[in-house]
């Protein structure tokens, strides 16, 4: 079951809760909606909790391999403190039914990381698992991009996306040109979710046995292209950077610390990417340039909104610095501090940690960075830089965005990067071909 949800992260099929309304236009972000994933994964999460209690009655202690006891205390007191404050936020929160909603994904984000980090299952199933999620999503990707076209599917839960829809996302070259989504709401929770999968894909290529080289060696590579090449159709910037600079640690890592590692694979996958990255820049060089440019309408106007948010967002830090205005609550508060925003423009700061800050108060961002920074520690320590550099992705992803926490797609796949970081013990065997 454990394979099948992570295969199934990006099917977005839901039944609608609740449908808010601001002036005529749909309210984003105050739209309740229940996951056909999430069903699925409560049946885990229930499943684990009678395993658990069937081996150890009501005294069984959560289990990680890589702490030590003091280390594996303190991280798990920042977990339950996370979600106490986030609970408590709701008391002083604006749009308390809101809070209560985006407490609940946040708790089932935190639920699925403690049955990974305590569940027995084969890691190289569930990476495969990840992999063949984030072949079929590089390649819809290519397809999308390609088409120009994004075909809607109410049993996958795909709206549908043109260049000639207003809202939807897009690339401007001589026109405009529609980005990349998969099978996601947005091209750039697409893009996260493939860096994920490149990673995992990775650690794959890098482990696998021997007597599997031939066969599987290639295919792994191949997986990696079509995912790399996801990500860029994404054009999403911050998964851009975020792929390069953690990609480029990930190479000192393994140099620095002289981590055991059949070189002459890594080499050969770096040079296919430096390939695949050269073609695709010569051939869309127009797009990239615009892209991270201001010198067109459609990014001009995407950066003011980005500016205009960021001044949104210190005065409502400003109003209660240390608690925040209560969790999901930020664009409810934006509606009732700025008289004339429209539903389409009202959105949540492109900034992880000032959202974060916005909602929870300095006192949620602490605990937040605390959790982080102790699982990367904790994963440096054992030598596991592969997970290092996946958790770096995602915190240089998290100063250009938020959908690591502000969407339930995006809370399973930050949270799920965490669990692996821990749960995956080092490099013990990433000399097997050795």
């Amino acid at each position: 079951m454990l394979y099948l949800f992570v295969f199934l992260i990006p099917l977005q099929t839901v039944y609608i809760l609740a449908e808010r309304v601001i002036g005529g236009r749909k309210w984003q972000y105050g739209t309740m909606v229940i996951y056909a994933t999430e069903i699925l994964l409560w049946a885990i999460v229930i499943i684990q909790l009678w395993l658990l209690f069937k081996r150890h009655g009501f005294h069984f202690k959560i289990k990680l391999q890589l702490l030590e006891k003091r280390k594996r205390f303190l991280l798990i007191i920042g977990l339950w403190l996370l979600i106490a404050w986030s609970g408590l936020s709701i008391f002083w929160s604006s749009d308390q039914t809101l809070s209560v909603y985006y407490w609940f994904k946040l708790l089932e984000a935190l639920a699925f990381f403690m049955v990974v980090i305590t569940s027995n299952f084969d890691k190289i199933k569930m990476y495969w698992a990840l992999a063949l999620a984030g072949l079929l999503e590089g390649l819809t990707a290519n397809l999308q991009f390609f088409k120009q076209e994004v075909v809607s599917n109410k049993l996958l839960g795909v709206a549908e996306h043109l260049p000639s829809i207003v809202g939807d996302s897009l690339v401007e070259y001589q026109g405009l040109w529609l980005r990349a989504y998969g099978h996601f709401s947005h091209p750039n929770i697409l893009a996260g979710f493939l860096v994920l999968c490149f990673f995992v894909v990775l650690f794959l290529y890098l482990k696998e046995e021997p007597i599997f080289d031939r066969f599987l060696s290639p295919l792994q590579a191949v997986i990696m292209l079509v995912i790399a090449s996801g990500i860029f159709f994404s054009f999403s910037r911050s998964a851009w950077l975020a792929l390069i600079l953690s990609y480029l640690f990930l190479l000192v890592s393994f140099k620095i610390k002289k981590v055991t590692v059949d070189w002459r694979q890594l080499s050969k996958i770096t040079a296919y990417l430096f390939l695949l990255g050269l073609v695709i820049s010569i051939i869309y060089q127009p797009f990239i340039f615009n892209r991270l440019s201001a010198q067109n309408n459609l990014e001009d106007i995407s950066l003011n909104r980005r500016v205009k948010l960021l001044n949104q967002t210190y005065g409502i830090i400003g109003e209660k610095p240390l608690v925040g205005v209560g969790l999901g609550s930020y664009t409810s508060e934006i509606f009732q501090d700025y008289a004339g925003v429209s539903a389409s423009e009202n959105q949540p700061v492109h900034n992880l940690y000032l959202l974060i800050t916005a909602e929870l108060g300095l006192v949620g961002l602490a605990i937040f960075l605390f959790i982080v920074i102790s699982v990367w520690r904790l994963a440096a320590q054992e030598g596991n830089y592969l997970f290092c550099s996946l958790i770096i992705a995602f915190l240089v992803i998290g100063f250009f965005d938020h959908y690591l926490w502000t969407q339930y797609s995006g809370l399973i796949i930050f949270w799920l990067t965490l669990a692996l970081a821990l749960k995956t013990k080092s490099y013990e065997s990433l000399d097997s071909k050795h």
